[in-house]
């Protein structure tokens, strides 16, 4: 399968489970999640084609994973603010209507569930 089918599956789905809300709102967010995942990662993916798996390949997984076994209080550090007034002018506001549980999602929630 393809993804444009998985796609086309997905919403054909959606539209069925009409019913069942809680179901719609979880595969709705996937579906967004998807999107970006599908979105962020084409360039990375396209770079590795392009000029093959390399040493850096490697030196960016081991850094994820050194990242990823981080204690959470380390990453206040690289916190570019305690201000939301700066992620706000950075565009966080207009990136929420468009992620997973966002503005848009809870809207169409609301929409078919009454109360989400």
């Amino acid at each position: 399968m393809d993804i444009l089918s998985i796609f086309i599956f997905s919403l054909n789905w959606l539209q069925r489970c009409k019913n069942h809300s809680h179901l719609k709102n979880s595969v709705t967010n996937q579906l967004v999640n998807f999107f970006w995942t599908i979105l962020c990662f084409t360039p990375v993916f396209s770079y590795w084609m392009v000029n093959g798996i390399t040493i850096w390949l490697y030196v960016f997984i081991l850094f994820n994973l050194i990242a990823g076994f981080l204690p959470d209080s380390l990453f206040k550090y690289f916190q570019i603010s305690y201000k939301t007034a700066l992620y706000e002018r950075l565009g966080v506001k207009f990136i929420r209507k468009f992620v997973q549980d966002g503005t848009y999602i809870n809207r169409a929630a609301r929409k078919n569930n009454g109360g989400h």
